[in-house]
């Protein structure tokens, strides 16, 4: 989880696969996948988060 969410933080070009492997893994049918998946999806899409990721890039 913690991994994810951090890659996905990183750069522009590195949310959406990030992202998208979040959302993978929130409709997961593992208990443990679930729940890292719908961490990382409620943090890579905090409006805050991505307005400071957007801000980078400038």
């Amino acid at each position: 989880s913690w991994a994810l969410r951090q890659i996905g933080k990183r750069s522009a070009a590195l949310h959406a696969p990030a992202l998208a492997l979040a959302q993978k893994l929130a409709g997961s049918s593992d208990k443990t996948a679930r729940w890292i998946g719908r961490d990382a999806v409620k943090e890579l899409t905090d409006a805050k988060r991505l307005e400071r990721l957007t801000s980078r890039k400038s």
